[in-house]
């Protein structure tokens, strides 16, 4: 399974009023939305996958950042501890993505010759 973790800002070039500060997160790393679900600023949003569904699980959060700048550092300290690379912006505005590191010692096998 690829563990990935997305971050967005809703609306980027709001700056008449504070929905610039909106930021959600989609990750469907278990540990990481366990530390998410415990802080008090992320609001879990609800999800219902239907019967039978068989992709991945995943979370989703929303929460405020004053800037893009803090939202990037905050996220990166988080994930960093979880094996994930830092989170790069894709071609879409203002999103954020990072996917899990592979631990190849973990994965592979030892050979003397």
């Amino acid at each position: 399974m690829n563990d990935y973790f997305y971050l967005w800002q809703d609306f980027p070039k709001s700056k008449k009023d504070d929905r610039n500060k909106d930021w959600h997160i989609q990750t469907t790393n278990k540990e990481i939305a366990r530390v998410l679900v415990q802080r008090t600023k992320f609001t879990q949003c609800p999800i219902i996958f239907p019967n039978g569904y068989k992709e991945s699980k995943f979370w989703l959060f929303q929460t405020q950042f004053a800037e893009k700048r803090i939202a990037l550092k905050s996220m990166n300290t988080l994930i960093s501890g979880y094996s994930y690379d830092k989170l790069k912006e894709t071609a879409n505005m203002s999103e954020f993505v990072a996917n899990r590191r592979i631990n190849p010692s973990n994965n592979s096998e030892v050979r003397v010759s």
